[in-house]
């Protein structure tokens, strides 16, 4: 693996490190690519803007100054629970509020699409919502819904693809994050609204299901 691929990776953890006090105080987070490091807020009224293209240390530092708009375009309920879920685990060593076991990796990793991957929209680039490793160093793709549709769980079976065929990158991506080994085991968990009523059939098997529920602008999980 070229491990240019892991620059921008490497820089946005030591960024996150240096100013974690600061990105807490501010509710934001250094989120890498494979070209670049964006600023991105993890507040309620901003969740998942930012700046992107960041390309140094000292760009970053200028941009931790600057405010993010807080005007909503369009309605984003998933990307404020997942800006949520991000500040908690910021918050608890990097653990992840719905799973005690579940270490925190990176988030919107994005692939550009590959004919090896076989992907059923085979035009589109692929990305993942959270990833994250257990403490039996399985790796975990988790993708979330504001709606309980099966299409987050097809996109976690999705995504797998893309990890089976770059095992080099996501062990190199695990090992840096968190300093373990991927075992080369692979969780897909999907985390969608609880819901009351009729029991309905199980679909995908494999995808652990996670319920969340929504009050006073926190996220309680079962």
């Amino acid at each position: 693996m070229n491990e240019d691929e892991l620059k921008y990776f490497r820089l946005a953890k030591e960024l996150n490190e240096e100013f974690h006090s600061l990105l807490l105080d501010k509710k934001f987070h250094f989120r890498g690519n494979k070209n670049s490091v964006s600023l991105i807020s993890l507040a309620r009224k901003t969740a998942e803007r930012g700046f992107s293209n960041i390309k140094t240390r000292e760009e970053a530092k200028k941009f931790l100054q600057t405010q993010i708009s807080s005007v909503i375009k369009r309605d984003t309920p998933e990307k404020i629970l997942q800006s949520w879920i991000i500040y908690n685990s910021m918050q608890n060593n990097g653990k992840i509020s719905f799973k005690n076991n579940l270490t925190f990796i990176t988030s919107e990793l994005v692939f550009a699409n590959k004919e090896e991957y076989n992907l059923t929209k085979p035009k589109r680039d692929i990305r993942n919502d959270i990833l994250a490793i257990d403490d039996e160093n399985t790796l975990c793709i988790i993708e979330l819904k504001s709606s309980r549709v099966n299409e987050v769980k097809r996109q976690t079976i999705e995504f797998e693809k893309v990890v089976k065929n770059e095992k080099d990158f996501f062990h190199s991506l695990v090992l840096l994050y968190t300093n373990k080994k991927w075992n080369g085991n692979i969780r897909k968990i999907a985390v969608w609204p609880s819901t009351q009523g009729q029991s309905r059939v199980q679909e995908y098997d494999d995808v652990e299901e996670v319920n969340y529920l929504e009050k006073d602008d926190k996220f309680c999980f079962n």
